[in-house]
């Protein structure tokens, strides 16, 4: 009885499971294990796809590679069935690869199992390595061999031969050490792959009995192994999909705490979170963001576009920066300006991101920061940088101008621009008469300019801030004819603010300002004010007391040049004074008898001694015209060089003990000059160098041109003139300390009526001298163009 159904159970699974008996078996068998192996594979390929996990990528290849097995011998068998194969001719090319893929398809998913199992992706790739390398080698070694051995044994048969129990036996070892690493494990997950390994070791390992036996029970253990191999593909689903089912589930926990946890963090932040749909409506905001714009209940708010809160000048900015998020095109985060409930600006920065759900983009989500008090403060220190800026900017005007009209105007244009005011004007009192006249004004018309040239202390804007010392200040003008209104309101003035100008609370004057646009001072502004007219009280007062000493500096100067004048010009007339007083007493004596020679020589004396007065007074007169501007000039083109020539001429008399030289280019050297006065300059420096040269010496009159100018040089061999005294030698009544020049005599004003010439026709007068060698004194004169 028991044999009975032991024979029935093994009929049972062999037509189940494929071995001895119809071949129509095998196709069951085959085509069974296929339909789960694709299975598998479709569920890890979609996830593999989704997700790009390391384990779905091993599973995909592992449930491939079994599928590929089960279809490469269903295909196998059929060929068979149709007649088209015989199983002993082709048996030695299909055994091999039968063999490779199905050992590689369970090295592939117990090494994924192995990793997610273990959690060690450096051993699954260790074992992975030696299983696929292992399944090549036993792949190469039978195909070829096999190949060889049955083109010389047409009747051997792969199961008889050493090349099965190679492929069973490393798949055997292959498959128990998976089994031997997760035993350590423990859990649901490491139990059930543990059977369906065990399943797939049974396989390989009864097979060895078989083989051992000489297959004597191959009815017996065909079926069962093949029942092994097609039941832990199920069980290995089961696994997988248990697995997928449990990661969901926590994924969905965690994804659910982690939203309570996000949400937690949105409504506990500082930061303004919101989240608004496709069309632009908000959908949540957290309790930041009601804050930040002045709402107290999300209701306010839920439903509503988000053009609520937007400045109408950003909105255009806005809406398309929305769109181009909509559209899946990022947007860089940036400082914006948002409007508040009461209508007031704040200002924020934001960072939005597309919300995404099912590859469709259907809202936006996104957090701002608020930066209205960072921007205040910033402005604040903006401000008062901008203040201290405006103070410095006008103390360097007011320490830049000795004018104190021109500082004054200067000055309040800078008050102008930083208070951002329209029109100004400044007025300063006057001690004796007690009025302010207008010293500085800008922003007006001619008619009100006149109307405020000057003002009574105590009237109008101005001398009501003078006399009371106060600041005023006035957003809209009242109806006052003392404070002189209607002229302001006809101009289209609207606000004004008085300074007074004060030095050591002194009033000094005032400082007004007028905006054309309805304003209020803030209080800063009017600090500002308050330190700007401080500021300009000092440099009046400043600007006075350096009036009021340069007037005594002038004072003292006059005396001094008056001293030098008498001391050097009394001395200088004296001497030919005394000469005539001596020749004119002579002549006059009755006592005595002269003769005609001796007459004409003390007439002669008199004579030269005049001319020398007379040169003095004209240099004297010439010095004076030049210094008050009144020095005129013929200005005519002159041959510069035929000037000189007849200078030189003129001159030849007093120089009998030198000799003259002219050297001049042949063509004309024609300049716009006052011939006249050049000649002045030619006579100056000639009597000089006839006077400081020895006996015998050159003096040599040179003329040259550049682009621009005449160069004249009057050259010397006399004494010479020390270093220390080449440009003060220029300078009024200033004369060379030497024993030549205090016997040549000279008042000191001759080189400095050359040098006032020579600038007054746009040139230059200057010398180089070398002591013992001689001296060349240089001028230049513009050349006609």
């Amino acid at each position: 009885m028991v044999s009975k159904f032991l024979d029935f159970l093994l009929v049972l699974l062999a037509q189940f499971a494929g071995g001895p008996g119809a071949i129509e078996n095998n196709l069951m068998r085959f085509g069974l294990a296929a339909i789960f192996w694709g299975a598998l594979l479709i569920v890890a390929w979609s996830r593999q796809r989704q997700n790009e996990l390391p384990r779905e990528k091993l599973l995909v290849w592992g449930f491939g590679l079994g599928l590929a097995r089960e279809l490469f011998m269903f295909g196998f068998v059929s060929l068979q069935m149709l007649g088209i194969v015989e199983r002993e001719s082709a048996y030695f090319l299909s055994a091999p690869l039968e063999r490779a893929l199905a050992m590689a398809a369970v090295v592939m998913v117990a090494g994924s199992f192995v990793r997610y199992i273990l959690d060690d992706a450096r051993l699954s790739r260790r074992y992975l390595q030696i299983g696929m390398g292992a399944t090549g080698i036993c792949y190469l070694t039978t195909s070829w061999w096999w190949a060889l051995y049955i083109a010389a044994n047409p009747w051997s048969s792969f199961g008889q031969t050493w090349c099965a129990w190679l492929f069973r036996l490393t798949a055997s070892v292959l498959i128990a050490i998976p089994i031997v690493l997760l035993a350590k494990k423990r859990g649901w997950l490491r139990n059930i792959v543990l059977v369906a390994l065990m399943f797939f070791f049974l396989d390989e390992s009864l097979m060895l009995v078989n083989l051992a036996t000489d297959e004597i029970y191959t009815n017996v253990f065909c079926p069962i192994c093949h029942t092994f191999h097609i039941c832990a593909i199920p069980l290995l689903g089961y696994v997988y999909i248990r697995e997928q089912s449990v990661e969901r589930r926590q994924a969905e926990e965690a994804l659910r705490e982690s939203e309570e946890r996000f949400r937690g963090i949105i409504e506990s932040t500082e930061a303004g979170y919101f989240y608004m749909d496709r069309d632009g409506r908000f959908q949540h905001v957290n309790d930041a963001w009601l804050r930040m714009h002045g709402y107290a209940s999300p209701d306010e708010v839920v439903g509503q576009h988000f053009s609520l809160v937007q400045v109408e000048t950003d909105l255009e900015q806005v809406q398309r920066n929305v769109e181009r998020l909509l559209s899946g095109e990022p947007i860089s985060t940036g400082e914006f300006t948002r409007r508040c409930k009461d209508g007031s600006i704040g200002y924020h920065t934001s960072s939005v991101n597309p919300v995404v759900r099912g590859g469709r983009v259907v809202g936006l989500e996104g957090f701002i920061i608020d930066l209205t008090g960072r921007m205040k403060a910033e402005r604040e220190v903006w401000r008062r940088n901008e203040e201290l800026v405006a103070l410095n900017t006008i103390a360097t005007t007011i320490s830049q101008s000795l004018d104190l009209d021109r500082m004054l105007n200067a000055v309040l244009g800078k008050v102008l621009l930083v208070t951002d005011m329209d029109a100004g004007w400044i007025h300063l009192l006057d001690e004796d008469s007690r009025l302010l006249p207008l010293v500085a004004q800008s922003g007006f018309s001619q008619e009100m300019a006149k109307g405020t040239q000057t003002v009574k202390l105590g009237e109008g804007m101005a001398g009501q801030a003078a006399q009371s010392g106060q600041f005023i200040v006035m957003d809209k003008f009242p109806d006052d004819p003392r404070l002189g209104m209607e002229t302001c309101q006809r101009e289209g003035l609207h606000a004004f603010a008085g300074v007074p100008i004060k030095s050591k609370d002194k009033v000094l004057g005032a400082l007004s300002v007028f905006s054309r646009n309805p304003r209020e001072l803030s209080s800063q502004e009017v600090q500002l004010l308050t330190a700007i007219g401080h500021q300009v009280g000092v440099a009046v007062e400043n600007a006075r007391l350096a009036e009021e000493a340069a007037g005594i500096e002038i004072l003292q100067e006059l005396n001094r040049l008056r001293s030098e004048l008498i001391a050097n010009v009394s001395h200088e007339v004296r001497t030919p004074l005394g000469l005539i007083k001596i020749s004119c007493t002579s002549l006059l004596a009755e006592d005595v008898d002269f003769d005609r020679e001796t007459r004409r020589r003390f007439l002669r004396g008199i004579d030269e001694e005049t001319d020398r007065l007379e040169r003095i007074v004209d240099n004297l007169l010439d010095l004076s015209r030049i210094e008050s501007g009144r020095l005129r000039l013929d200005m005519r083109p002159t041959d510069v060089g035929l000037l000189a020539r007849e200078v030189m001429e003129n001159m030849e008399a007093q120089a009998t003990q030198h000799r003259l030289v002219h050297n001049f280019p042949p063509d004309p050297l024609v300049a716009i000059i006052d011939s006249k006065r050049v000649e002045q300059i030619l006579r100056n420096l000639l009597s000089n160098a006839i006077k400081y040269s020895p006996e015998g010496g050159t003096i040599a009159v040179q003329g040259c041109e550049d682009e621009r100018h005449i160069i004249v040089q009057v050259s010397d061999q006399g004494i010479g003139i020390p270093a220390e005294d080449l440009e003060r030698v220029f300078e009024r009544f200033y004369r060379v300390e030497n024993e030549a020049t205090q016997s040549a005599g000279g008042v000191g004003l001759g080189l400095a009526v050359c040098r006032s010439i020579a600038e007054a026709h746009g040139g230059r007068i200057w010398v180089e001298s070398t002591l013992g060698v001689g001296s060349t004194f240089y001028f230049t004169l513009k050349r006609e163009t």
